[in-house]
């Protein structure tokens, strides 16, 4: 039987959990299964299918590769005896990889009861030729890496901690808010917010420049701040921060936190250089990039797997590694986005808080209730981490800024002009951000 053979043979459901598992294989739809197997063994498509696998799914592969070569059937035993499991845990855990690798049509089984390796994959993933004791791997890698001198923080001081960068978060959007209305600062004509603007911002918040540029990009992900759309164009708050108005603390930060999850921004890029030398401005469009959802979840699952322990950012990165080997994100990423979630609260004193988990939960699409894809939270979203954040406060939530006290008195704190007013769909990116109902607020 050949490979071609194997995936005509699978059946529906098979088939379906395939295509879903390596989503490259059904665009374009594959006019038949030989199609489907011949697209399968590409180099490009096994380089995407290997990128996701974790380091002891890539040994039990590179295993085969190597037992294969020296002309044995392949039999699991055999896999887990080469990569070092002996003990009955673990050999059941690389049982477990060869049936999700054969899942992703990596591997197939021919008449024999053997494992074979797809078509093209040894040439794109390299052989492990066994020593003289069998082994094709000195041990196995089954498990995470244990952060390296990592100290245990109680769940509570995780909590508060979180709890407390919360509704500083909220604090600090509502000064950004309140600062902007009165000076709105300019739009560059590249797009994006001015490096002295950015500095004003970062004293007016008083924290730096790289919290003051997360800040920005929060409010404008939640559609909280845009491009006012005049002549010259300003940053100005938008009709949804009448909502933001209206709501309490925790409200306020369920509007944050969903956002988050979803936002595809890039904050720790602002002052970076590009290719071409040019300074990319905090809101400009160069700052989005479409992996930030993946990557976000990536880093909390991390964080959820290591622990109530305070982790440093290398603890997080290896644990990366260990997960996706051959897809290993930039440091530079990773602490941004560690840096992201110690500012919005979904970690404390260096770990996953309750608020994280929350988060992680609605990333993974497997929230109470009805939960979308990190692309498109659910519709209440916001509520449900709302209701998280007020479950782990110390206290009741009371005002943290000026405004949260009484939308009455906030309301009276506006100029006479002012006024919510609509505009029409803009390039821009802020625009791209924003949801629906929020419209520029007119001077």
């Amino acid at each position: 039987m050949a490979y071609s053979e194997f995936v005509r043979r699978l059946d529906d459901d098979a088939l379906v959990a395939l295509l879903r598992a390596r989503p490259d294989l059904a665009a374009p739809s594959p006019s038949t299964l030989r199609s489907l197997a011949a697209r399968a063994s590409s180099r490009t498509s096994l380089e995407r299918a290997l990128a996701q696998l974790d380091l002891p799914t890539l040994q039990a592969l590179e295993a085969v590769l190597g037992l294969e070569a020296q002309g044995h059937v392949v039999a699991a035993a055999d896999v887990a005896a080469a990569v070092g499991a002996s003990a009955p845990d673990d050999v059941a855990v690389v049982v477990g990889l060869l049936d999700r690798a054969r899942a992703l049509a990596l591997l197939w089984t021919d008449e024999a009861g053997g494992l074979r390796p797809a078509p093209g994959l040894p040439e794109v993933l390299g052989t492990a030729a066994p020593g003289p004791d069998g082994r094709t791997h000195a041990d196995p890698a089954l498990t995470p890496p244990a952060p390296t001198g990592a100290r245990a923080v109680p769940p509570a001081a995780v909590d508060d901690e979180a709890a407390s960068a919360a509704v500083e978060a909220v604090r600090l959007v509502d000064t950004l808010l309140r600062a902007w209305q009165d000076a709105p600062p300019p739009v560059l004509r590249a797009g994006g917010l001015g490096v002295r603007d950015l500095r004003r911002t970062a004293l007016a918040l008083e924290v730096d420049e790289a919290t003051a540029a997360s800040v920005v990009e929060l409010a404008a992900t939640t559609g909280l701040v845009d491009d006012d759309g005049e002549d010259p164009p300003s940053y100005v708050p938008t009709t949804r921060a009448d909502d933001w108005d209206e709501a309490g603390t925790t409200e306020r930060w369920g509007m944050l936190a969903a956002a988050w999850a979803s936002g595809r921004r890039t904050p720790w890029l602002a002052g970076t250089r590009d290719e071409k030398g040019t300074v990319r401005a905090a809101l400009s469009a160069d700052l989005g990039r479409g992996w930030v959802p993946r990557l976000r979840t990536q880093v909390l699952t991390a964080l959820a797997s290591l622990g109530p322990v305070a982790v440093r950012p290398d603890d997080v990165m290896a644990d990366l590694a260990w997960r996706t080997p051959r897809a290993v994100p930039p440091d530079a990423a990773v602490v941004g986005l560690l840096h992201e979630a110690a500012l919005l609260g979904a970690t404390g004193a260096g770990a996953l808080a309750t608020p994280g988990r929350a988060l992680l939960a609605l990333l993974r699409g497997d929230a109470p209730g009805p939960v979308g894809a990190p692309a498109a939270p659910p519709a209440d979203a916001e509520a449900v981490l709302a209701g998280v954040l007020r479950a782990v406060l110390p206290r009741p939530s009371t005002s943290c800024c000026s405004r949260a006290t009484s939308p009455a008195s906030s309301r009276a704190a506006r100029p006479p002009n002012w006024r919510a007013w609509s505009t029409g769909p803009r390039t821009s990116s802020p625009a791209a951000r924003r949801p629906p109902s929020a419209s520029p607020r007119r001077r």
